[in-house]
């Protein structure tokens, strides 16, 4: 089952000398009981510029995947986080 309703057309694509290779090679992958509240989709095509990733817009050759998931509570976790835990203090 894919979020977005089917995987997108590509998460690599780069230029090596003469060739050019464009792929879906890279998930997120979760179990079932996971819920998916957002994704970041990836760029356009003509955001990509002639010479594809990495670029200055974005510095991999991989474009990043970014999902905010929703993770059932578990039995298995016996403790709680402080209300303040993780803020600067």
């Amino acid at each position: 089952r894919t979020a977005l309703g089917a995987e997108p057309a590509w998460t690599t694509w780069k230029k090596r000398g003469t060739s050019e290779a464009r792929h879906c090679i890279d998930y997120v992958l979760c179990s079932p009981e996971v819920g998916v509240d957002a994704v970041l989709l990836p760029p356009e095509d003509d955001e990509i510029v002639e010479a594809r990733l990495p670029g200055w817009n974005y510095p991999s050759d991989h474009v990043a995947l970014i999902a905010d998931l929703r993770v059932p509570a578990s039995q298995l976790i016996s403790h709680r986080l402080r209300p303040d835990a993780g803020k600067v203090r």
